[in-house]
């Protein structure tokens, strides 16, 4: 919901003066990248919670078969509408976000049926600007098998702490190459690192019987504490080089590893009790359930909105601008993403319990 309502605060042109409100939006919704790499961390959880304590994939083409209908049944679903939507109505750059979805070509179709479109600068993005994380998304789900094994050899953290350091060298070996699109919209190894958070807080969550899984040894402490302060040094290094900016990438690894204590000791202090205080849990679990719908349509939705309510109002202030934008988008994104959950998504589940668990 938070990509959302990014999105709609970015998707206004340059017609408004940027006011107090504009500035208020900003503030609160101008960070989507990093509620990305939340996602990213909560899957590599939320797959190792679905072995169910095994250690490893016994059966992987049925891993990957399940995982492949439950994605791309909707996947491939969102793109048609994305590109009946771009044929009939959206393929004219307009000044907004969207142009970044701009154009639509050969290519950009071939690579997301191939699910390796986040590889190339020229088809991150393009026909629907949010779907380059479900490339990675996907790239992920035939690397977990050896995030398991490399968990499993060395335990949680020292895994996690090694697991890092290869990601990021690969990050950074690609930029410096400038190979497989070492934008933060690309190929993303250092996503690796967040994926095994994820991972290493599913392990520390469940240990086995007769054991604590989240005592911290010697050599666990010294490998994590070692990987905090590089990328604390390289974080503030890269502050002081420009002038207070940051690469999405580096805070990225701060952000994964505030999830996984949240993870671990979020029930502890209270904070789930208190999210569930403030958001009652139906809402919550509506909106969970439909999350991926609603990450698959808002995007091409908030341009109908811009196009036939926000555009032709002609407001004066982008801060309105952005505010309309973000209600009405929000409202139409939930309407077409529920209907969307229950004819598409909902099947697509149901179709993949029929596979064998792996």
């Amino acid at each position: 919901m938070y990509v959302l309502l990014h999105h709609a605060e970015l998707n206004i042109d340059a017609s408004g003066v940027q006011d107090t409100l504009w500035a208020i939006a900003h503030a609160i919704f101008g960070h989507g990248q990093f509620r990305v790499d939340i996602f990213f961390v909560l899957s590599g959880y939320c797959l190792t919670l679905g072995l169910r304590g095994a250690t490893r994939i016994a059966h992987f083409h049925n891993f990957i078969l399940r995982r492949s209908i439950r994605l791309l049944v909707p996947y491939f679903a969102g793109c048609a509408m994305s590109l009946l939507l771009l044929h009939f109505w959206l393929s004219t750059p307009s000044g907004t976000h969207w142009d970044y979805s701009l154009p639509v070509t050969t290519g950009s179709v071939f690579t997301h049926l191939l699910m390796i479109h986040n590889w190339w600068p020229q088809y991150a993005i393009t026909l629907n600007h949010p779907y380059w994380s479900i490339g990675v998304e996907y790239q992920l789900y035939f690397l977990f098998p050896l995030l398991l094994w490399i968990q499993n050899r060395l335990g949680p953290w020292k895994s996690l702490a090694f697991i890092t350091v290869v990601a990021y060298l690969l990050w950074r070996l690609s930029f410096k190459l400038d190979v497989g699109n070492p934008s933060v919209f690309g190929s993303s190894p250092y996503y690796w690192a967040l994926f095994s958070m994820g991972i290493s807080a599913a392990r520390l969550g469940t240990p086995k019987p007769g054991s604590d899984a989240r005592e911290v040894s010697l050599a666990d402490r010294l490998a994590m504490g070692l990987i905090v302060i590089l990328m604390g040094i390289w974080w503030g290094v890269e502050c002081m080089r420009y002038h207070g900016h940051v690469a999405d990438p580096i805070s990225s690894f701060f952000v994964g590893l505030t999830t996984l204590l949240v993870l671990l000791y979020g029930r502890q202090i209270g904070l789930f009790a208190l999210v569930s205080k403030i958001w009652p849990r139906r809402m919550l679990r509506f909106v969970g359930e439909r999350s991926f719908s609603l990450y698959l349509v808002h995007a091409p939705l908030l341009q109908v909105v811009w196009l036939m309510l926000v555009h032709p109002l002609h407001l004066h202030s982008s801060g309105e601008q952005a505010l309309l934008e973000m209600l009405a988008g929000s409202l139409l994104s939930l309407l077409i993403a529920d209907l969307f959950f229950r004819f598409i998504e909902q099947p697509s589940h149901e179709w993949s319990r029929r596979i064998p668990n792996p």
